[in-house]
């Protein structure tokens, strides 16, 4: 039982609370209705009390107009009153002026006569004396209002008038009624006191003749109310009346318009009203900003025309300001323009407007708008809204763009406009004075500011992200010097790590040099140290620095050696050097595990004897790089960015430094390169020759016959071409056993061969085997040679014992291999013969060193040691300069001073 009482209790409360916002909510309604009511009431009101006042100020202004225009034409011929009711007709828009005489006959100013009626309105204008405003129907068809006012008699053409008049084509007349407020909605009228329609908004098939009869026929209003309707627009009064008209709801508005019995009719549908409040308040608006505009210009064409006769004496010295203006202007870069505020009218225009924009003056005096062929750009050079906004006394600045049409020259100019009076004249003087030097001036200085801050940042980044160039030979440095400390007891190891350590530090010192003088490599001012280099022994300093990055990340990396280029050249071997290990490193560095790179050297034909031409080839089968980034991966600081590289560090400095380099030494670099296939970089440079040396002749007495094995043929012929000019005759063999046989064939025959060259690694039986094989069958007395691109540290002990006798690199050089088997033919080896004892330069000598970094000091004093010199250590100047005035003359030799000292 409870539950139950529970439920009727919870429904009665539901009910009881639905029932209490319906109550509220049509309360609320009703009230919300009676508000928007009231409000669209007033606003009706308001809008179309606007529209009246704007339709009467129309009606006002143009009988003011024809006021002031009688006291024209009695100081004016025919002609000038022609020509000046044309001007003002394309200023007002009227359609057609007439001259209006007694016996209802009119004349427009070209000489057409007609007939006019002007309704039952003739009567209040020739007989009372009054302002008229009436309909016409013309003999073409089209529908007017008139607007006539009388005036003094007079006549024109012969044709003798006592008032005057416009007209206007209600069509256009008509549109001054619409109400933007509404949608589109709303519909205007202008109707006499018996209904009859003036004017309408209507087009088409629903225009009608009487408004009155209208509303009897389409809508829903009494008799009763209807007769009270015509009776508030026989005495003139105003108000609202709510009716349907088909299927619509309307609000019908009407009040007087002040000029003989017309009534402002307004039909608006209700939805339209409320829905369009706010858009009628600026309607309203627009509405009073137009009256004031219309006033204000009407005021200030009145003061025009009294202030005609003041313009005529001012204009005669304006024409000696003008000849004053056009001495001057001739003698400078800016052009004037003086206009007339009213009419843009160009009042004068400088004569130098041709030379500089290559318009003449005349084409500008006939239209300023023709300064805009000039601009470049979409921007109106002059406009009447621009101008019109200038305060009095105020001026207005930009800057355009300007091409001569003549010449095509471009230059930038500053408009400045100055709006003033003179005379109570409006006036404006633009004055277009030239920037072009000054923008210019500025753009390049925002362009060094801007590479400036470029140049700033991308130091920044590089010192916080140092390069891999960098450190690759510090790690060979500090990989030799390991090994150095490990084979300290055996002389030749020591030797050979010690040449590999400054061959690695020499370039260390390149790219240090490089990166501390940015300067230098920015503007391409590096110089060049030209000597006489070895190329076997740069390929050979390059495949010690690279070899160990290569092995690292198991690369098949091959130096080899297209033709027969020169092995001795005259160039930069530092700078070259650079070139080639930024090229490899970079190779070995974006290309994954297990890839493959190839450097070679070729030569290509030379236009002079003393020189040679030679193209080096770095290509490798790594990540290679987008065609958008190879048009700027020689730029400063340039790195790909995608998930690849992004985990490989650098500084993106080493291209640019390679294409800097190649440039100073007059060469060429390019590139092809394609997204996961790889990248081939060319360097073509020429260099000079030296002068040829006697060759030794040891060789021809010693070595006749010779057997290379490379599983390459290419190599083996290669090599046998390189040897072509010794005179030793090379048999080639591409694998380890055809290599054997022809050994021991060559041996068995007596003709056997003086030396035998094999390649390490080669298919089947590598070098080391075959070497075992060689020696087994024909004994100890030929030298073998082993010739690899490895390092053959690793296989060292493994080869002498299987009986090799020494190691070449590849590629193959006829001079390395002179010098290479010269001990193995000597009968006294050189390590053998005693030593002549060196005297140095330095022995005896006394140093004064000034140093603060302690290192640098003992390494110093220890190599003049070595070479027999004493030396004393000042750790600042200012000790040095105390030292060096407290020692006897003579005592020091020399001074070695550090730059920079505490």
């Amino acid at each position: 039982m409870k539950k139950i009482m529970g439920k009727v209790l919870l429904i009665l409360l539901i009910f009881a609370a639905v029932a209490s916002a319906a109550v509220i909510g049509h309360g609320y309604f009703d009230y919300i209705s009676q508000s928007i009511f009231e409000d669209s009431t007033n606003h009706l009101d308001e809008i179309y009390s606007q529209v009246n006042r704007s339709f009467g100020a129309f009606v006002e202004r143009n009988w003011g107009l024809l006021k002031g225009w009688r006291s024209y034409f009695d100081s004016a011929d025919e002609e000038s009153v022609k020509s000046f009711i044309d001007g003002e007709q394309e200023y007002w828009g009227f359609s057609e002026f007439y001259f209006l005489s007694k016996d209802e006959t009119a004349m427009t100013f070209s000489g057409v006569e007609r007939s006019m009626t002007l309704g039952n309105r003739w009567q209040s204008l020739i007989k009372d004396g009054e302002p008229i405003m009436a309909g016409e129907n013309l003999e073409s068809g089209q529908e007017v209002t008139v607007f006539a006012v009388p005036v003094e008699s007079g006549a024109y053409l012969g044709f003798e008038y006592d008032a005057i008049a416009v007209s206007y084509n209600n069509a256009d007349l008509a549109s001054s009624l619409n109400v933007d407020a509404f949608s589109g909605k709303a519909r205007s009228f202008v109707v006499d006191s018996d209904g009859s329609v003036l004017l309408s908004t209507l087009t088409g098939g629903s225009v009608f003749s009487n408004y009155l009869t209208y509303l009897k026929a389409a809508s829903d209003i009494s008799e009763e109310s209807l007769s009270e309707l015509k009776n508030d627009w026989q005495i003139g009064s105003k108000g609202l009346l709510r009716c349907k008209i088909g299927d619509v709801n309307q609000y019908i508005l009407y009040q007087p318009v002040g000029y003989q019995d017309y009534i402002l009719l307004s039909a608006v549908p209700e939805s339209a009203v409320s829905a369009g409040f706010l858009s009628i308040q600026k309607m309203t608006a627009n509405v009073l900003l137009t009256i004031f505009l219309i006033i204000g210009v009407t005021v200030i064409i009145l003061i025009l025309l009294r202030s005609r006769s003041q313009s005529r004496r001012d204009r005669t010295e304006l024409q000696y300001r003008e000849r004053m203006f056009d001495v001057l202007s001739n003698s400078v870069e800016d052009f004037f323009v003086m206009l007339d505020s009213q009419k843009l009218s160009v009042d004068y225009i400088s004569p130098n407007v041709e030379r500089l924009i290559g318009i003449p003056a005349a084409d500008v005096r006939k239209d300023i708008r023709v300064l805009e062929r000039c601009t470049v750009g979409t921007d109106i050079t002059v406009s009447k809204d621009k101008l019109e906004s200038i305060p009095i006394n105020e001026n207005y600045s930009r800057e355009y763009e300007y091409m001569n049409l003549k010449t095509g020259e471009r230059r930038w100019y500053r408009m400045t406009v100055y709006r003033m009076e003179i005379h109570k004249v409006g006036k404006y003087v633009i004055v277009m004075s030239d920037r072009t030097h000054e923008k210019n001036m500025n753009e390049q200085l925002t362009d060094a500011l801007n590479a400036a801050r470029s140049a700033n940042e991308a130091k920044s980044n590089f010192l916080s992200n140092m390069s891999h160039d960098i450190r690759t030979p510090m790690n060979a440095i500090v990989g030799f010097s390991v090994l150095l400390e490990k084979d300290a007891d055996q002389p030749e190891k020591v030797k050979e790590y010690t040449r590999k350590i400054t061959a690695s530090s020499h370039h260390l010192l390149s790219l240090i040099n490089d990166v501390l003088d940015m300067s230098k490599i920015e503007s391409g001012k590096t110089s060049l140290n030209v000597d006489k280099l070895s190329l076997p022994g740069l390929l050979e300093d390059l495949n010690i620095i690279i070899m160990p990055q290569a092995k690292a990340k198991n690369h098949d990396f091959r130096i080899s050696v297209k033709g027969t280029p020169p092995e001795q050249i005259i160039g930069d071997r530092l700078r070259l050097n650079q070139i080639l290990i930024n090229l490899l490193s970079n190779a070995v560095k974006y290309t994954p595990q297990g890839g493959k790179i190839e450097f070679s050297v070729s030569e290509l034909p030379s236009p002079a004897a003393q020189y040679t031409k030679l193209r080096f080839t770095v290509t490798d089968n790594g990540i290679g790089m987008s065609e958008e980034f190879q048009k700027k991966v020689f730029a400063p600081f340039s790195r790909e960015i995608n998930s690849v590289t992004n985990s490989i560090q650098g500084t993106g400095l080493g291209m640019a430094i390679t294409k800097n380099l190649v440039d100073l030494m007059g060469g060429i670099i390019t590139l092809k390169s394609e997204p996961g296939k790889g990248s081939t970089f060319n360097v073509e440079l020429s260099f000079a020759l030296p002068e040829p040396e006697e060759k030794e002749d040891w060789y021809r007495q010693k070595v006749s016959r010779m057997l290379v094995a490379d599983d390459e043929e290419d190599i083996c012929l290669n090599i046998r071409e390189l040897m072509r000019d010794t005179g030793v005759d090379v048999s080639i063999a591409t694998d380890g056993m055809t290599a054997v046989d022809k050994a021991v064939k060559a041996h068995n025959s007596g003709e056997g061969f003086n030396v035998i060259l094999l390649d390490w690694k080669m298919p089947g039986t590598d070098g080391v085997e075959t070497a075992k094989l060689i020696r087994e069958k024909i004994g100890k007395d030929v030298p073998i040679l082993v010739l690899t691109s490895y390092d053959w540290s690793e296989i060292e002990a493994e080869a002498r014992d299987a009986g090799i006798n020494a190691f070449m690199p590849k590629p193959f050089f006829a001079s390395t291999f002179w010098q290479t088997i010269k001990p193995l033919f000597t009968e006294t080896p050189e390590a053998e013969k005693p030593a002549e004892p060196e005297i140095s330069v330095l022995r005896g000598r006394h140093f004064l060193i000034v140093e603060d970094n302690e290192l640098n000091a003992e390494i110093l004093t220890e190599m003049l040691e070595i070479d027999g010199a004493t030396s004393e250590l000042a750790k600042n100047g200012a000790e040095a300069v105390e030292m060096f005035k407290a020692a006897a003359p003579g005592r020091y030799d020399m001074i070695f001073m550090d730059v920079q000292m505490p």
